[in-house]
């Protein structure tokens, strides 16, 4: 009977003894896997290459990942384990250990991240969002990344051919960036079939803001006035182009053109020429004379060129005082003796606007004596 006693005694023990281990070990909360140091090298190379997937993986319970993967372009391959560091013992109980896997990838762009399972319900990502963009394979040699062209445009829409229209594009280079020496080999925009050369005007070379400010050449636009007498405004064409370091060629829009900017021919008024003169108007042989004359524009327009023909010769003029579009020019020559000298002056302001002074006829002068 005492006996009985006893092991009723025993098993009561032993039930509570479970079930304070059970209420101990369930009040332990499992806590969260640790994928940490992973990589996909190399960064780029060519195909048939491998690439290798490295990660390292620990656990603060000791628990064994039941899955240990990296997914590249969504597909999906295992890693294996290759060296343990810490193995869960009493007392001790965090595993860690590396893993990796050699992976065969076609050309082109790839994106990957790695993903790990406990086998207890926690799982960890690394990146915890997003994907990291790499490796770059390429066919034969390694995969240049293309330079990209994005924001560019005209920043004038409408004007008249008086106007200046600035272009602007932005320039990046993704092998490149952060590399100084090795800039784009030509940034440029193409207006009407016109190569015109881009310049950086803020960023780096292989990371910002290119521009241009360019004038259209008003032959251009009266020819295509003449051609199109029902139309006084012509709306332009144009794209972007860039060649990177490597000499790889990359457009914006990639086929076809932007359309714009409209523009105008501004009427335009011709020149004046005022207050002729001759310094000195009598003299000899020996001394120099000076031919000056005042060139007007209403428009502002400088003269494309201004000449003073004496004696049937002409003679270019220079900017003495004043502006450009208003001034004062001047020639000087030598006379003989015994001839009857003559002179009149012509200009022309380098958009249809041209002037004589006189209108008809010529000026007589300098009187040369012995």
């Amino acid at each position: 009977m005492r006996q009985k006693h006893w092991l009723i005694l025993l098993l009561l023990i032993s039930v509570c003894v479970l079930g304070t281990n059970f209420a101990i070990a369930s009040s332990i909360k499992n806590r969260k896997p640790c994928l940490c140091d992973v990589k996909l090298t190399p960064y780029k190379g060519k195909y048939p290459d491998y690439y290798i997937a490295y990660a390292k993986y620990s656990d603060p319970d000791g628990d064994i990942p039941s899955k240990i993967v990296v997914y590249v372009d969504n597909t999906c391959y295992p890693l294996g384990l290759v060296k343990i560091i810490k193995k869960p013992y009493p007392g001790v109980e965090s595993f860690e250990a590396f893993y990796q896997a050699a992976i065969a990838l076609p050309p082109g762009e790839h994106r990957y991240y790695f993903y790990t399972e406990d086998g207890r319900g926690k799982s960890d990502r690394n990146p915890r969002y997003g994907v990291v963009k790499s490796p770059f394979v390429g066919v034969r040699r390694l995969y240049n990344r293309a330079p990209v062209l994005k924001e560019g445009g005209a920043l004038r829409q409408q004007g008249t051919d008086r106007d200046h229209y600035v272009y602007s594009v932005w320039y990046y280079d993704p092998e490149y960036y952060e590399d100084p020496s090795r800039p784009p080999k030509e940034v440029c925009v193409f207006v009407d079939g016109i190569k015109i050369p881009m310049k950086l005007h803020k960023g780096t070379a292989n990371n910002g803001l290119y521009l241009v400010d360019y004038a259209f050449p008003e032959d251009k636009l009266r020819a295509y006035q003449y051609e199109n007498e029902e139309k006084d405004t012509k709306r332009h064409a144009f794209f972007f182009r860039a060649v990177d370091a490597d000499g790889f060629c990359t457009y914006l829009p990639e086929d076809g053109y932007i359309q714009g900017p409209e523009v105008s021919l501004d009427e335009n008024h011709p020149p004046r020429l005022l207050d002729p003169r001759i310094e000195p108007p009598l003299g000899t042989e020996n001394m120099t004379y000076t031919y000056y004359v005042t060139y007007e524009d209403q428009d502002n327009d400088p003269p494309a060129y201004i000449n003073c023909v004496i004696n049937g010769k002409n003679h270019r003029m220079k900017l003495l005082t004043g502006l450009k579009h208003k001034g004062i020019y001047y020639c000087k020559t030598n006379h003989f003796y015994g001839t009857q000298h003559t002179y009149y002056f012509y200009a022309a302001d380098g958009r249809k606007g041209e002037t004589r002074l006189p209108e008809v006829g010529k000026y007589f002068g300098p009187a040369v004596v012995k």
